[in-house]
């Protein structure tokens, strides 16, 4: 979960400081619009680990998918503006290797969360 956790610092995700010449794009993300990307990114996501999944797409394979929790921030930054919290956790894609981190493009419902690994305490 270190290595997750330390994706989505670096890649802009959370209000902690990082790097924009190094993001790692999205599929759906505009190219070569940084301040966009920021702009969309920048603190949606908790920097802690809400959770971990054995496979992805709701599959099982030997991958994993990390969760994580969108920020207070993330419904505005989205274009919704009732402040409604939104109810999915965010996946981040591990490769069994550990050389390959992309977020997923589905999300996983608060309610299903007996799928989850929780993380360590400490």
């Amino acid at each position: 979960m270190v290595l997750a956790e330390a994706f989505v610092r670096d890649n802009c995700y959370t209000h902690l400081p990082c790097d924009v010449s190094r993001l790692q794009p999205e599929f759906m993300e505009p190219r070569g619009r940084p301040e966009l990307v920021l702009r969309l990114r920048r603190n949606s996501l908790k920097a802690a680990a809400y959770g971990l999944s054995r496979g992805t797409r709701g599959g099982v394979d030997p991958a994993w998918t990390v969760f994580f929790e969108p920020t207070e921030e993330y419904p505005r930054s989205v274009g919704r503006t009732d402040g409604s919290a939104r109810p999915h956790l965010r996946g981040l894609y591990v490769s069994p290797s550990f050389q390959v981190l992309h977020m997923e493009h589905l999300d996983l419902r608060r309610d299903a969360a007996e799928k989850l690994i929780p993380p360590p305490k400490g």
